[in-house]
């Protein structure tokens, strides 16, 4: 291969990815890799993210080309400097056991961790390669060992349900009591993704569904928050307090509708959970609905006896939120049921004024402006 044309074939393609020898890494074109690197390319690329070739091949699960590189001498524990990761941790994650096995085999650190010290256990875990997280303990590679916000391989597989590897991980010893350096425990994670089967699980384990982290989020809390219902159905089932608040004084109620979870809120409002019941800060129910603009949300809270006035500490009410964050839909309807348009806040601002500070962002802020001055 002539200069010139291994210059050019170093050139980043793919708006700036790849060059075809990464390119060909990735693809999995072993008689391709193998005439690039011959004919003078240069092996020491990198891709837009930062990864080499065997870093890039182990991350798309080519053993032969990986074993290839390896023989040509790259460096088996070469790391992406800016996440640190490198082939056995790529591999771990993306669960390429003959990869993982591959590089072990030959004396790849099969402890290594990223910049944020997450390990290749953690990784498999994370991402469900129960194969490869048996492998990894046959290993000794340490399943209670914590990334850098204090994940270990139970939380992380409790917050994405791969519910089988709690189990095996369960059986070999890790403790289903872990806590992030949050002190967010298995089962505020599970119970925060709705994986409904694993808080089951966790439940059976002993792990207290009440326990609180650092901000005062216990499971059902969480559940709230995201809408999982029915785990929210179930962990009031075994007795967990439905009025539960967070350090702030924000209860399941608020959580739900400022995320407009309406099922969620009907079930809340069955429980008796009150939706008037406000926060530090002075926000109920209503008012995140509004701020949100959950219309539907708004509609059922004032049929169960919120108050289409109400304000935040700073006197905010719900038309302001809703001026302010261009929910049109939602100021026709506090419009329609005769709020107070006047109502200043604690800067004596107006729904009005606040809707014509942010006029710019959006054509709804426009028909707000026209709406309000028409109802004024």
């Amino acid at each position: 291969m002539s200069l010139s044309l291994a210059v050019k074939l170093d050139e980043k393609q793919n708006d700036g990815e790849q060059t075809p020898l990464l390119h060909s890494c990735q693809m999995g074109d072993l008689h391709l890799t193998k005439s690039l690197i011959e004919g003078g390319c240069n092996r020491d690329v990198v891709s837009k993210y930062g990864n080499n070739c065997l870093v890039v091949a182990s991350n798309f699960g080519h053993i032969d080309i990986v074993e290839y590189l390896i023989e040509i001498g790259f460096d088996m524990n070469w790391r992406n400097e800016a996440d640190g990761f490198n082939a056995i941790l790529v591999a771990s994650e993306k669960g390429h056991l003959e990869i993982v096995k591959y590089l072990d085999s030959i004396g790849c650190d099969i402890n290594s961790k990223t910049n944020t010290n997450a390990n290749c256990i953690y990784l498999a875990s994370l991402h469900g390669h129960l194969d490869t997280v048996k492998y990894l303990i046959s290993c000794g590679v340490d399943p209670n060992e914590r990334n850098n916000n204090g994940f270990d391989a139970i939380l992380a597989v409790s917050q994405e349900g791969h519910l089988e590897i709690v189990k095996y991980l369960q059986s070999i010893g890790c403790d289903v009591n872990s806590k992030t350096n949050n002190n967010t425990n298995c089962m505020y994670l599970a119970s925060f993704k709705g994986h409904l089967d694993t808080v089951k699980y966790l439940i059976s384990c002993g792990v207290d569904p009440n326990e609180k982290d650092n901000d005062g989020f216990n499971a059902i809390l969480a559940a709230s928050q995201e809408g999982h219902l029915e785990i929210v159905k179930y962990l009031q089932s075994i007795g967990c307090d439905v009025n539960s608040k967070t350090n702030n004084n924000t209860n399941c109620m608020y959580l739900a509708s400022f995320k407009g979870h309406l099922d969620t809120v009907k079930y809340l409002i069955s429980c008796g959970v009150d939706p008037n019941e406000k926060d530090d800060n002075g926000f109920n129910a209503i008012l995140v609905a509004s701020y949100a603009g959950h219309l539907e949300v708004i509609k059922y809270l004032l049929m169960n006896g919120c108050n289409k006035n109400d304000k935040t500490n700073n006197n905010v009410t719900s038309l302001h939120w809703a001026a302010a964050n261009g929910h049109l839909d939602v100021v026709e309807f506090l419009i329609s049921i005769r709020v107070n348009l006047n109502e200043k806040n604690k800067d004596g601002k107006t729904a009005l004024d606040l809707a014509r500070e942010n006029q710019d962002q959006n054509e709804n802020y426009e028909e707000i402006i026209n709406l309000l001055l028409k109802s004024i």
